[in-house]
């Protein structure tokens, strides 16, 4: 029986610390157990898509026009005098930041280069002497311009926060008719929004 005590007592501590082992060992394990099954649970990292918050739709706004197209002359001729116009009405007093749309009447009208030949009859004692024009054509057979003329700019658009101010659309509708050769009334000038420009 003494035999049995001490051999018992080999162990560090006696039964009653091996059991402590034990039970610290399955707590770590049940504690890794459950740090594996929380990040399935957690995922990969890629987070879940969320549903698009619904927001209030958004007052419509107009939108300055697109850049035109290299190939539309008439578009192109358009945005020119736009730019141009409104680069010169930015510098009226009070105006704010100005946005102009011109519009013109038809396409650029092209001057086409003409042969002229001169032929020569001689009739009785006299020389008649006549002319005869055609269109000459280049390679492919495509006629050679020497020119092209702007299309008439037919009304203006002006859109300003100043225009609020009798005096400012005055002076913005005076320059517009200056600057494009219009009339009055193909001029329409509008006080635009304060909040576009910061003003």
């Amino acid at each position: 029986m003494a035999g049995r005590g001490q051999g018992a007592s080999r162990w560090p501590g006696g039964a009653g610390e091996v059991g402590g082992r034990w039970r610290l060992i399955l707590a770590l394990g049940a504690a890794g157990l459950l740090l594996v099954l929380l990040s399935g649970l957690v995922g990969t990292g890629s987070p879940t898509p969320k549903a698009p918050a619904r927001a209030r739709p958004a007052r419509p706004r107009v939108a300055a026009p697109a850049p035109a197209a290299p190939s539309d002359p008439v578009l192109a001729y358009e945005a020119d005098l736009d730019a141009y116009v409104a680069g010169v009405l930015d510098q009226v007093a009070g105006a704010g930041k100005v946005w102009v749309a011109v519009t013109v009447a038809r396409s650029p009208s092209r001057q086409l280069a003409r042969d002229t030949s001169l032929s020569r009859q001689v009739q009785g004692g006299g020389v008649d002497t006549s002319e005869q024009q055609a269109l000459a054509y280049g390679p492919g057979q495509v006629p050679v311009a020497t020119g092209e003329t702007a299309p008439p700019v037919v009304g203006a658009v002006v859109v300003a926060p100043g225009a609020e101010s009798p005096a400012v659309r005055a002076e913005l509708t005076q320059a517009v008719e200056t600057l494009l050769g219009l009339a009055a009334n193909q001029v329409f000038v509008l006080p635009g929004r304060r909040g576009a420009d910061g003003g």
